[in-house]
């Protein structure tokens, strides 16, 4: 048994859950980004909307709080199942949208973050 906030219960009953979710542009109707949480979707976006940290967070803010959309696409129950499923539903939605999560051209490549990751090793390592 653990303690959460007061409230002893048993460690196998409580599963977190997990939603996969799309923000959709109300004016134009696009997606815009596909994502999971285990939030409620109202926090969630809120989260996007405040944040500065990534690429998509920053695109998020640049939009007015009440033209976006917060949707489920589908709740799962590991965080196994939730990053397949967010994978699938970015490939399905990224042939009809440009999603803000998918890479953009300015990104580096896999090769460059190798070599910078080299880089910050040797750096660090000496």
């Amino acid at each position: 048994m653990r303690r959460k906030k007061g409230k002893l219960y048993m460690e196998k009953e409580y599963k977190k859950k997990f939603c996969i979710y799309k923000i959709v542009d109300k004016n134009t109707n696009n997606v815009i980004y596909i994502g999971q949480t285990t939030n409620t979707l109202h926090r969630r976006l809120i989260q996007h909307h405040s944040g500065d940290y990534t690429y998509p967070d920053r695109q998020i803010s640049k939009y007015d709080f009440d033209d976006l959309d917060i949707l489920p696409i589908v709740d799962c129950s590991t965080q196994d199942e939730a990053d397949k499923l967010e994978k699938l539903y970015t490939e399905m939605y990224e042939k009809d949208y440009d999603l803000l999560n998918v890479k953009k051209a300015n990104d580096p490549s896999p090769e460059i973050k190798e070599k910078i990751s080299n880089t910050l090793k040797k750096t660090l390592n000496s």
